[in-house]
């Protein structure tokens, strides 16, 4: 993974007496070093020159790489203002924060031509040049578009400040491997151990919830793991889990836990005997509407067994026989 502070590395700082130069100066003359494209015909390109040319449609602005720097305040303008510290952006891969820094760029440029009556015809007010040409199309940002299909907007609104700026790092990380897979044709498998405990608390179950909706539209697979089925009940939210889960797999379960999962899952008396007092390998399969029984016995003697097995006497077993 190339992070920001990698690239840095990788080109010399800016001379800011010298002009800033335009798109059509780095189309011509530039070498391309790293390329990130977005939807709506974005783009961020970093020469090895150090310039960034970012655009957004018809809107575009160039600046230095070594210009993404300091904290970052997504949506002070909007009276949020909630600060990522700089270290994050440092070691994520560069086009995060060189994407906000371009976004918020062209978002100032066009409040300032809109603030003298140009609504359509704007240039970066970064650096004026004469072969900028107008930029119009203020209908496409791509920083809201980027935010809003990752669910940042919907997760956000329910955290406290604290847990926001906290969520909106994992958030950031998690959606953008989507992202990335998403855009190499790629599915993203999401592992989340303990699940009871995110859904014990208001604030992380909406989160989930909202991960259970949207991630399949990205290509992404979330899996909850868990042995506490009786916390996993309490949850207000189980119900939108189990509505938007399309595969389940059930071992053995407690009497109580049993009868709330068989009127939940519609399960029958006789398909609820293959979780009640049920042996290793035995449980039932949720794919869809079809509830399916099995009983896996595995041969214990194949090395898969050894690779796979977590009881730790067989662990401890398995590897003293391997150093032998």
């Amino acid at each position: 993974m190339l992070t920001l502070k990698k690239v840095k590395e990788m080109v010399k700082a800016p001379v800011h007496t010298k002009r800033v130069p335009s798109p059509k100066v780095l189309l011509e003359d530039g070498r391309i070093l790293l390329r990130k494209e977005f939807e709506h015909d974005s783009h961020l390109t970093l020469y090895h020159s150090g310039y960034v040319w970012f655009s957004a449609g018809k809107r575009n602005t160039v600046f230095h790489i070594h210009d993404c720097r300091g904290d970052y305040a997504y949506g002070a303008s909007k009276g949020k203002g909630e600060v990522i510290k700089e270290e994050y952006f440092e070691n994520c891969e560069w086009h995060i924060r060189a994407l906000f820094e371009g976004e918020q760029r062209v978002e100032e440029s066009q409040l300032k031509c809109e603030g003298v009556g140009q609504t359509k015809v704007c240039v970066s007010y970064h650096a004026v040049s004469e072969d900028w040409g107008e930029m119009a199309d203020s209908e496409i940002n791509v920083l809201d578009k980027y935010i809003e299909k990752e669910a940042l907007h919907a997760m956000m609104a329910v955290l406290t400040k604290k847990q926001r700026n906290l969520m909106l790092i994992v958030q950031n990380q998690v959606w953008n491997r989507v992202t990335i897979n998403r855009n190499s044709k790629k599915n993203t498998r999401y592992y989340i151990d303990e699940f009871h405990l995110l859904l014990k608390e208001e604030q992380t179950a909406a989160y989930s919830v909202e991960i259970w909706k949207r991630f399949r539209k990205w290509g992404g697979i979330p899996t909850g793991i868990t042995q506490n089925i009786k916390d996993l009940l309490a949850s207000r939210e189980i119900e939108n889990i189990f509505e938007n889960s399309d595969f389940i797999y059930m071992l053995n379960q407690a009497s109580g836990d049993r009868q709330i999962l068989a009127k939940q899952l519609n399960i029958s008396p006789f398909q609820l005997s293959y979780v009640t007092n049920s042996n290793e390998g035995e449980g039932l399969l949720f794919y869809g509407n079809t509830i399916i029984p099995f009983k896996d016995k595995f041969d214990t003697s194949l090395k898969l067994y050894s690779l796979m097995t977590t009881k730790p006497n067989e662990m401890g077993k398995y590897k003293e026989k391997k150093e032998a």
